[in-house]
């Protein structure tokens, strides 16, 4: 779903919240513009989005009907247990739906990685070996394998350094669930890193997510050759090599954490969208 598509389900909830069908919207067209919280090019654009995706027909009296919560599913592929609930109150001015929709699907996102990194370790358990033989090495107990702490070894063999053969297994994997402003772009539908970047100011004002910033990650340790570091300041995954200073730095994606007092677990869900303020889709 495309950022202008998940601002056509942000005007077809706010619509479908009042009544299946609108009667003569022409007319109640100041308090339509309030209701979704636009104005009235951009009222003309989302009708016609949802008109091209079925979301809406518009009578010959211009009355608005819109279609099934079947239909919805329908068109976007939801199967009939796929809901959140979600504790929020959409008369409130800042309260677009089409935030939340973006939050969910950043959290779907994370859901989505946690299956296919775990996935890709099953079918390499060398990693679980190697992630357990440097701990060895270390003379320490290793903490329960995760991929939490499979990520904080990784930062931890970049900064400090490890025998080769461990280094490559370790980092052969990602285990992070945060994505970059581009990463997050290109699956919204921006133009640019920047929307992005904008989106996440968004949902914190929103108080729909906490960004937590990590620290960057400073590789100190002399064997500095080792061929995923880029020189000359070009970055690759985010790593950074400063000539001047002669040290490797490794700048990872702020990490974007939905407000649990908003999203509830989805084995929880059960969303009907008939009370604005306790619920949405």
């Amino acid at each position: 779903m495309v950022n202008r598509d998940i601002k056509a389900v942000d005007f077809y909830l706010c619509l479908k919240n009042e009544s299946h069908l609108i009667h003569n919207y022409i007319k109640q067209l100041p308090a339509l513009l309030e209701l979704c919280k636009c104005g009235k090019n951009t009222f003309y654009e989302r009708l016609q989005k949802c008109i091209e995706l079925e979301l809406v027909t518009v009578e010959s009296n211009y009355n608005i009907r819109l279609a099934s919560w079947s239909k919805f599913r329908q068109v976007f592929l939801i199967g009939g247990e796929d809901f959140h609930t979600v504790q929020y109150d959409l008369t409130k001015p800042k309260a677009n739906v089409q935030y939340i929709v973006k939050a969910l699907e950043i959290q779907e996102n994370k859901e989505r990685q946690i299956y296919a990194v775990s996935k890709e370790l099953a079918v390499n358990p060398d990693v679980k070996l190697a992630y357990e033989r440097l701990y060895r090495s270390m003379g320490v107990q290793a903490p329960q394998f995760s991929l939490q702490s499979l990520q904080a070894v990784k930062r931890r063999i970049f900064e400090q350094g490890t025998e080769r053969s461990l280094y490559e297994i370790l980092q052969s994997i990602n285990p992070s669930l945060s994505r970059n402003v581009k990463t997050i772009a290109k699956a919204h539908g921006y133009k640019n890193w920047q929307g992005a970047a904008y989106l996440k100011y968004q949902l914190v004002e929103r108080g729909l997510v906490e960004i937590i910033k990590p620290t960057p990650a400073k590789c100190l340790y002399k064997y500095n050759k080792r061929s995923d570091i880029t020189k000359r300041g070009v970055s690759l995954f985010g790593r950074f090599y400063n000539r001047e200073l002669k040290v490797a730095t490794w700048y990872q994606p702020d990490e974007i954490v939905p407000n649990p007092a908003v999203f509830s677990s989805p084995a929880e869900a059960q969303t009907s969208l008939q009370n604005p303020k306790s619920q949405a889709a």
